[in-house]
């Protein structure tokens, strides 16, 4: 049971850390290509 909640922890993490890497990645780009971003990446 531990290792199950260790695994949706980690599951979590990673994917706040892909979100929150994205975020810093498209910050910097326009609204155009923000979009075109998303669209390709499907987060």
């Amino acid at each position: 049971m531990k290792q199950q909640e260790q695994y949706c922890i980690n599951q979590r993490n990673y994917e706040l850390e892909k979100a929150h890497g994205a975020q810093q990645h498209t910050s910097n780009l326009s609204p155009h290509d923000k979009s075109k971003y998303y669209l390709e990446h499907r987060i």
